[in-house]
């Protein structure tokens, strides 16, 4: 079993905001504190964008993420169960 929690814009860009006080407001991060839980790494993943300066990494009127974000952490996702062993690439499959 794995979750993927999906991060709020407030928490994604806390790093960023001025107002100090908003930063501790996300519950996000209790949430991972249960280590039996295995929690897709999505907030890292889009933190790493924001550092490299993807723009728009939320639709910029909205919550939701983006059309390029969506496809990117799909993309982040599929890999890190990969990684996990929850399923195989279609050239890593057994019997190949």
């Amino acid at each position: 079993f794995a979750a993927l929690v999906v991060p709020d814009k407030l928490t994604a860009y806390a790093p960023y905001l001025e107002d100090e006080s908003l930063v501790s407001i996300s519950n996000y991060e209790h949430l991972l504190i249960d280590n039996k839980l295995n929690v897709v790494p999505v907030l890292a993943e889009i933190r790493r964008s924001l550092e490299q300066g993807e723009k728009d990494v939320y639709l910029p009127n909205d919550t939701h993420w983006s059309t390029a974000t969506d496809r990117a952490i799909g993309e982040f996702t599929v890999d890190y169960l990969q990684k996990l062993g929850f399923f195989w690439a279609p050239d890593n499959s057994p019997g190949k």
